[in-house]
């Protein structure tokens, strides 16, 4: 196909056959069956039309009856994201879900092929399916009731996210023992502070705290009681016989 493209792009317009015989005989290659041949021709049709959407879309179509789904795929949802005013919104949602489901289905795409049976669901929603739509939509589902989603990878999704709960629980716990070391060592540093100001506080008798205590309390025993106490302390005064 790329070479008949190459071919047509070096030939001189003399040599080009006239676009409508060549779109014609694109078609009735299509109707006739011979969609490899057809493909080729509206890949040509496409070359000198590019911004034609009707050659895009049965370009396309003629790649997805050869089986080449993936490039179908492609050209459709190009068609989807610019669509012609020739093309019906509903034609052109039909066939981008067709292509892309088969395109799904070719490269194992479960998520593609949900997404394609979704748009075919909205389609028998609004009323507008077609018989391709509803046999469309039963490949989907039978598709994806045979391949359930795949157990090991759920698996391994939840032993992700376990080992990312037992990664922060870990954390956490070595937060916390790291604020009770720090404020044990802070209890430490506040008695050893204290311990040094009784210390310094002592230095200048050379007496620690409770051998003071026991000195003045001595003192205190040795000294005589005051003989004064309760008694005037002046001598009675009197003449002198």
């Amino acid at each position: 196909m790329i070479l008949a493209l190459l071919a047509l792009v070096l030939s001189s317009p003399s040599d080009r056959p006239p676009l409508r015989d060549l779109w014609n005989e694109a078609l009735a290659l299509f109707s006739q069956g011979d969609y490899a041949h057809a493909s080729e021709l509206f890949g040509q049709v496409c070359a000198r039309m590019p911004s034609e959407p009707r050659a895009a879309f049965d370009l396309a179509s003629s790649l997805f009856m050869n089986g080449q789904h993936a490039p179908s795929d492609t050209l459709m949802k190009t068609l989807a994201s610019a669509p012609g005013s020739w093309i019906g919104g509903d034609s052109l949602r039909s066939g981008t879900a067709a292509t892309g489901l088969a395109a799904s289905i070719d490269s194992t795409d479960r998520a593609g092929v949900e997404s394609a049976a979704a748009t075919l669901r909205e389609i028998l929603a609004d009323g507008d399916a077609s018989e391709a739509d509803v046999s469309n939509l039963e490949v989907a589902l039978n598709w994806l009731a045979n391949h359930p989603p795949d157990s090991t990878s759920s698996q391994q999704n939840q032993q992700d996210q376990q080992n990312q709960q037992d990664q922060q629980n870990q954390q956490d716990q070595q937060n916390q023992q790291n604020q009770q070391n720090q404020q044990n060592q802070q209890n430490q540093q506040d008695q050893q502070n204290q311990q040094d100001q009784q210390s310094q506080a002592s230095s200048d008798t050379g007496m620690t705290p409770e051998q003071a205590r026991m000195l003045l309390q001595l003192v205190q025993e040795a000294q005589p009681a005051d003989s004064t106490a309760g008694r005037p302390v002046m001598a009675g005064g009197g003449p002198d016989w």
